[in-house]
Order: C-alpha cells, then sequence, then structure tokens
C-alpha cells in the first residue's frame, strides 16, 4: 500500500512501483517484468479509468453521508447540460 501512493497520477509510473516492489519483495525477478512492459500502456489506462471512477464514487458517497450532497443542484446540471447538447442530425442515406 504504501507503494502505490502516487502513483496513479503520473501515466507510466505503476510500471516501476510494481518493478519496485517485486523487486524488494523477491517475488518475481526483474527480468521477468519485462514481459509485463509491452502491454504497460493499456494497464495505464486502465488504472487511470479507476481512479477517475473511484474518485468520483467516493466524492458522492462522503457528499451524500455528510448531507451536503444536493440533489436539486444535480437535476438542474443535468437538465442544462442535455438542452445544450446538439440535436441528432438526421442522414439521408
Amino acid at each position: 500500500m504504501v507503494t502505490s501512493k502516487g502513483a496513479a497520477g503520473v501515466t507510466g509510473s505503476g510500471f516501476i512501483v510494481l518493478a519496485s516492489t517485486l523487486q524488494a519483495m523477491k517475488v518475481v525477478p526483474v527480468e521477468g517484468i519485462a514481459l509485463l512492459l509491452g502491454v504497460d500502456r493499456f494497464m495505464s489506462e486502465a488504472r487511470a479509468i479507476t481512479n477517475l471512477i473511484g474518485n468520483g464514487v467516493a466524492t458522492l458517497v462522503i457528499s451524500r453521508s455528510e448531507g451536503a450532497f444536493d440533489e436539486t443542484r444535480r437535476m438542474a446540471a443535468l437538465e442544462a447540460r442535455a438542452a445544450a447538447a446538439p440535436a441528432a442530425v438526421a442522414v439521408n442515406p
């Protein structure tokens, strides 16, 4: 857990954290981690998306538990967003 702090904020840093953690724990040789290098880009994208979703869910959970979530304001924001969205364009074949 200690080595994961700050890894989500920098693209590609998760791989370095993984390599340093496994080297320190003597679980997998660093040479074996080279196999993961090819898929690290996709893993990094998945970590970023997971981090974004987790932060959003945590914000909602905490704001609701603290009574700070304003449902009417949320509805007004969604309605304004829907009104500003461009209408669907019909395509004639």
